[in-house]
């Protein structure tokens, strides 16, 4: 119980780091979707946000709904959409997943 309470605690001034950084990185690229990814046998699955960027590589990010779903609607982007996403590379939450903090959808299709 004092893990979880900490954990959540954790989680939350992470994100918060990552939402005011002033140091974001903007990548541009296609909307691919959420991926869902086999994770640690305790944990279960887990689901990543996944972007091809304009140069062809593909990103991904742990899908965090009860924080992300307060900074932008993945229910208003599609597959295929052409994007820009923010992220900083400085914080990261879970000790090792950057975290968007901002996405604007480009409607030219």
């Amino acid at each position: 119980m004092i893990y979880f309470i900490y954990s959540s605690y954790t989680l939350k001034k992470d994100v918060e780091r990552s939402i005011l950084a002033t140091d974001k990185i903007k990548v541009c690229g296609k909307y691919l979707g959420i991926k869902t990814s086999p994770g640690a046998t305790r944990a279960g699955p887990k689901d990543y946000i996944t972007f091809q960027n304009d140069d062809g590589s593909i990103s991904q990010f742990h899908s965090i709904p009860r924080y992300q779903n307060e900074l932008f609607d993945l229910k208003q982007i599609y597959a295929d959409d052409r994007i820009c996403y923010y992220y900083s590379l400085k914080y990261t939450v879970n000790g090792n997943d950057y975290f968007i903090s901002r996405i604007d959808i480009l409607r030219n299709r």
